[in-house]
């Protein structure tokens, strides 16, 4: 068993995982005490748990991974709307991923 942490490792709250694929990288969501806000997130081993941040609003979970590191799930924008996201890591990794 591994523990995968927490966005916010300052003020954590919970975290679940919802998806892992074939290459062992875990998918799912993660709250903080800070502000509440459900964080997707993206976790493997070596990188750890980061956030995959929102389409500009105040939550997101990804319910996804495939072996193209595609990561689907949802984002709620500005004006509060939810939409079915896709993080493409692969096109568009961050400097940490």
């Amino acid at each position: 068993m591994t523990l995968l942490g927490f966005v916010d490792s300052t003020f954590p709250n919970n975290s679940f995982a919802y998806d892992i694929s074939d290459s062992r990288q875990v998918v799912g969501r993660s709250t903080s005490n800070r502000d509440s806000v459900l964080h997707a997130f993206y976790w493997d081993a070596n990188v750890g748990m980061v956030s995959l941040g929102t389409l500009g609003g105040s939550g997101s979970e990804a319910h996804g991974i495939n072996e193209r590191d595609d990561v689907v799930g949802w984002s709620r924008t500005a004006d509060g709307a939810t939409h079915a996201t896709l993080w493409e890591l692969r096109v568009a990794r961050s400097p940490r991923l």
